[in-house]
């Protein structure tokens, strides 16, 4: 855990004499200290059940502990909550997202029909259809319907909450083998939860005979270039229709100064726009908008161009691999031991970028960055180097697709250089490749695949790289589990070796034009390690540029504007999206729709 942490309070005002405040700062949800039984669970308070939770917040007794012994169900006290909780007179609806067990297979989703509350049935139809329908689309054609029943189960029971409709899921079942295979795959989980948000929906507007518009998918494929006037960010809209959300009819831009902290945002109408150049690192990610709402953000990019200069260096962010062999193991105390975690912050947060952003600008190298799907919208010769941050991006998402694979081979043609990073470059293009990747791993990187595994998470730096510690544990604090770094076989310079000393496997090797890492740069845990490692590297590729500074001649200041746009003004609908690469804020890119993966969800509408 982190043991040392500074706020910081940063005044946006260009105008002297104004007051900066804030009257309290809370650095994640906290450790449970509620009692029962004279203990506490010694866990973190959002992975408590329901009853500390509901008595944490200030819930009555009659919430979590009706019986005054200590006996109150964790089921009811979630639909008790509800109840309380829920502002009179305002619509709500209770969810209730459950795995099921007994030996069977499919998903059933469950409603009491006794109680006196309107609309369960309604609701359950809703969001079973659509949850079955995403499934069919996108996942497993066969996927069991076991169809829309009724149950008093204690969430949905109305002796409990007799307020709103209430419907219990069961998506799948734990105890299947095959079901599990897909319920532990974040895809799975997401176009589940975006089916349910769809159902709801769904039920209100055909109970209000309205038709429903249901909010866009993150923008994808961001691209940062260097115009005259300023740096365009462009992007491509998300896709739409079917069980995925409505097209977009605007766009929302948000910018950071560290990644992690975001402006309330700027509407946007088209998909693309021009910002001034800026002498600091400017990070941005954009979101989607209709009258169904505002989607989640896109993945987040970086650019630093001072003063118009000439941007030596492309960052290509290609990590997008998204799978259940990404989760990782937990130790969550001696009732449930070691557990397979979901945390998609933690697994990949769309934001590697951030990782490189601050380094590059203290070594005063300017840089664009690009989706690695718009590489191709840049000519090879563009840059003198490019940064390649692969992850753990491999077969199934490719390090290198073939038309990637002609772009940077045209790129070094003409002098440039590359860094490339990631776990599983040579497993995708030596290992599972064709012949033609074969021949791109060793035109590019003179490098093949020795071994898997390094079965270590930690390497020393040799030649160039000489005295550095390069460890990327995840439990020393990286930002991702590697599960397999690649152990490089090659005849080139070998500038990090995989242990503590010489001898224990190739982790890093550098070419006259290239350099490959068998893991990803952007984990190593120390943060001037990783500095020092850019910088010795760029330092030898670009040791004859230097920043432009501006002249201080009379009338010879630049003039940048950005681009006349109508569409540039602040919306008065944008959110506030905090994030963090590392830490107790929300996670962002396409990690979208896995929030709604509490027990029981109580959805209010409000009044208009």
């Amino acid at each position: 855990g982190v043991e040392s942490l500074t706020v910081e309070l940063v005044g946006d005002s260009t105008s002297s004499g104004k007051w900066l405040s804030a009257d309290a700062v809370r650095i994640g949800g906290g450790m449970g200290d509620v009692q029962r039984y004279g203990d506490d669970s010694g866990r973190p308070r959002w992975e408590e059940a329901a009853i500390l939770y509901a008595q944490f917040n200030g819930a009555p007794t009659s919430v979590y502990d009706p019986y005054l012994d200590y006996n109150g169900s964790d089921p009811s006290a979630r639909s008790r909550w509800a109840a309380w909780e829920h502002p009179s007179g305002e619509d709500a609806v209770y969810l209730s997202w459950h795995s099921n067990a007994g030996g069977g297979t499919g998903t059933d989703t469950f409603y009491d029909s006794s109680g006196p509350v309107s609309g369960s049935s309604s609701l359950a139809q809703s969001v079973h259809s659509n949850i079955l329908e995403a499934i069919w689309d996108n996942h497993d054609s066969n996927w069991a319907d076991r169809g829309v029943k009724t149950a008093n189960f204690a969430e949905v029971n109305s002796s409990y909450n007799n307020e709103m409709p209430s419907i219990l899921i069961e998506l799948g079942f734990h105890d299947s083998p095959y079901d599990t295979d897909f319920l532990l795959e974040p895809r799975f989980r997401q176009d589940a939860a975006r089916a349910m948000a769809r159902g709801i929906v769904d039920y209100f507007d055909q109970r209000d005979g309205q038709v429903s518009t249901f909010l866009p998918e993150p923008p994808q494929n961001l691209r940062t270039s260097v115009l005259s006037q300023g740096v365009q960010i462009s992007w491509e809209a998300g896709d739409s229709g079917g069980t995925l959300g409505d097209a977009a009819s605007n766009y929302v831009l948000f910018s950071s100064r560290d990644g992690k902290s975001w402006d309330n945002g700027t509407s946007i109408a088209g998909t693309s726009t021009v910002v001034p150049f800026s002498n600091s690192v400017q990070y941005i990610r954009v979101a989607a908008q209709n009258a169904g709402g505002i989607s989640f953000p896109s993945e987040t990019l970086a650019m630093f161009v001072p003063n118009g200069n000439a941007v030596p260096i492309l960052v290509v962010s290609a990590f997008d691999r998204l799978q259940l062999s990404s989760l990782f193991w937990t130790n969550v105390g001696s009732a449930l031991g070691d557990v397979k975690r979901m945390d998609l912050r933690r697994i990949n947060s769309f934001d590697t970028i951030v990782e490189y952003a601050p380094h590059l600008e203290q070594l005063g190298y300017p840089f664009v960055s690009t989706s690695n799907e718009r590489l191709t919208d840049f000519a090879a010769t563009d840059f003198r180097t490019v940064i390649w941050i692969a992850g753990e991006e491999s077969t199934t998402d490719e390090s290198f697709s073939e038309d990637e694979q002609a772009w940077v081979t045209d790129h070094i043609n003409a002098g440039g250089k590359l860094l490339a990073s990631g776990a599983e470059i040579l497993w995708d293009l030596d290992y599972q490749g064709s012949a033609s990747d074969q021949e791109f791993a060793d035109a590019v990187f003179n490098s093949r695949l020795s071994d898997d595994d390094a079965g270590t998470y930690r390497a020393t730096g040799l030649d160039i790289l000489s005295g550095l510690n390069l460890n990327f544990s995840f439990e020393a604090g990286a930002q991702y589990n590697v599960e397999y770094p690649d152990v490089l076989d090659s005849s080139e310079t070998v500038i990090a070796e995989y242990g503590s000393g010489v001898g224990t496997g190739i982790a890093g090797i550098m070419t006259d034009y290239s350099v490959l890492f068998g893991f990803p740069l952007e984990l190593i845990v120390d943060d001037t390690v990783q500095y020092q490692v850019l910088q010795r590297i760029l330092d030898v590729w670009l040791d004859d540029y230097a920043i432009e500074e501006p002249s201080t001649e009379p009338g010879s200041e630049p003039s940048v504007e950005p681009a006349a746009e109508p569409d540039t003004e602040p919306s008065d609908e944008a959110v506030i999206i905090e994030e963090k690469r590392r830490g107790c804020s929300t996670s962002q890119g396409t990690i979208y729709w896995t929030g709604l993966l509490s027990l029981g969800i109580l959805w209010t509408r409000r009044r208009k």
